[in-house]
């Protein structure tokens, strides 16, 4: 039998909230903490859990929305850096914006993050500067 795995799509905005967006920081945010309790429960049990917090990602979405998806990665190197890291992290970053914000933000006080975040991803959502 195959080895045994359950992958989430988790997001960089599940780390901060984000004007305007959230509903969708909030259900990435639960996303993430269920698969980090996931990870630690089922660790024994031969199951490994990740959780993957892409930043943009050229999945079609952004055009149908009207979204400036600047940096967007391709599903096909994400899925591929998942498989990579089974059994070795609970969760990954693919990419460099979602490196960089993963690691700059985690410092920062929440509303700081909020702030940092309503400016760089204020823009892709938008279309604008608000």
């Amino acid at each position: 039998m195959g080895q045994k795995w359950i992958f989430s799509l988790s997001s960089c905005k599940g780390f901060a909230k984000v004007k305007l967006d959230q509903t969708y920081a909030a259900t990435k945010a639960f996303i993430q903490s269920f698969a980090e309790g996931l990870y630690w429960e089922y660790k024994k049990s031969g199951v490994d859990v990740i959780s993957v917090a892409p930043g943009p990602v050229q999945s079609g979405f952004g055009e149908r929305a009207g979204m400036l998806m600047g940096n967007a990665q391709e599903t096909r190197g994400i899925a591929k850096k998942v498989l990579k890291n089974l059994g070795k992290s609970i969760t990954i970053r693919p990419g460099f914006l979602s490196k960089f914000l993963g690691y700059s933000l985690i410092l920062l006080p929440r509303y700081l993050r909020t702030l940092l975040l309503k400016q760089i991803m204020g823009k892709m959502i938008f279309g604008d500067k608000k």
